[in-house]
């Protein structure tokens, strides 16, 4: 257990569950039979870092935030490990303040997988990853699914979908996510820039 301070209301919590795993050290993954992370109602921090860890990375239950908002998961850091397949779905973890996710070789993205992330998250780190240019295209409208859901109550300091690692010519373009004024993708993104004041940090390459 441990206590830390939420940056964004600078109380202290107390007796709060952290799980560690990092530094070269672990290798593959430990779920459950149904290759789910559960019981998971308590943790505050989940750290898994710099490890030897691979595969697709296994569903989070969503039922993790089940018990109370004061339960809610903190941060989620899940980068520089070699997962593929899936971004994560936060659908079970939607109240963290930041999710740092860079440095792996996800990718795909799962519609719906960012919408329904709340007011309290304030960072999104998903760099030099291989993701798509349709899987940048669902997460911002997914985002912005989630911030007219909030009532445009989230205001994000960081996302970050730079330097992706290309498969094949895919990657993340500015000039990918469509045409300016047809409802598109692109669209999405400058509301949430100049709308939502958003920073948003992507490739603009021609």
């Amino acid at each position: 257990t441990s206590s830390y301070r939420d940056f964004g209301t600078g109380k202290v919590a107390r007796n709060r569950v952290m799980m560690v795993m990092r530094y070269r050290g672990p290798s593959g993954f430990v779920t459950d039979s149904q290759g789910r992370l559960t019981n998971m109602n308590s943790l505050a921090y989940f750290n898994c870092y710099q490890t030897f860890m691979d595969g697709n990375f296994p569903i989070i239950s969503q039922d993790i935030n089940a018990n109370s908002g004061r339960r809610s998961m903190f941060r989620f850091h899940l980068y520089n490990n070699k997962f593929t397949g899936p971004v994560p779905d936060l659908r079970g973890i939607n109240s963290a303040q930041e999710y740092k996710m860079y440095g792996n070789r996800f990718d795909s993205y799962t519609t719906g997988s960012f919408s329904t992330l709340t007011s309290t998250t304030k960072k999104i780190e998903l760099q030099n990853n291989r993701l798509s240019a349709a899987a940048g295209r669902a997460i911002i409208d997914d985002l912005y699914t989630a911030w007219t859901a909030s009532g445009k109550s989230i205001t994000l300091s960081t996302l970050n979908l730079t330097g992706q690692q290309p498969v094949s010519g895919a990657g993340i373009n500015k000039q990918d996510l469509g045409t300016v004024g047809t409802n598109s993708s692109r669209d999405r993104l400058d509301t949430l820039e100049n709308e939502g004041g958003w920073s948003i940090s992507i490739q603009t390459t021609p």
